[in-house]
């Protein structure tokens, strides 16, 4: 997932900073989302706070370089890795075009 990008001293290159889908801190007990009404969705947060990240820099249109971000805490997960695909909720999603054409099917009554 990519956490944050900057055009470097406004050129036209690119620093990308690619995290782990872990990253950033689960929510706290005082999270407001805890004390809403017993009709929502009761969810959870993959967050680990985990820090693994590397960094993508662009030197030419077509040309980039990956490197690993200096220090410790950048270059390991805080977790172990994931049993299956599915666990990931952005592989559950359907594609733009399969949405469509599960509506098409839909308006046509097709089962």
């Amino acid at each position: 997932m990519i956490g944050r990008s900057k055009k470097i001293n406004n050129g036209p290159r690119i620093k990308i900073f690619y995290n782990c889908d872990r990253y950033g801190p689960p929510p706290s007990d005082n999270h407001p989302q805890k004390h809403l009404q017993d009709r929502r969705r009761h969810t959870t947060t993959r967050k680990t706070n985990c820090q693994f990240s590397i960094v993508a820099l662009q030197y030419t249109e077509t040309q980039w370089e990956v490197r690993y971000r200096p220090g410790v805490e950048y270059s390991i997960h805080n977790h172990p890795p994931s049993q299956a695909i599915s666990s990931h909720p952005a592989h559950r999603r359907l594609a733009q075009s399969e949405i469509n054409q599960a509506r098409s099917l839909h308006s046509t009554e097709v089962v």
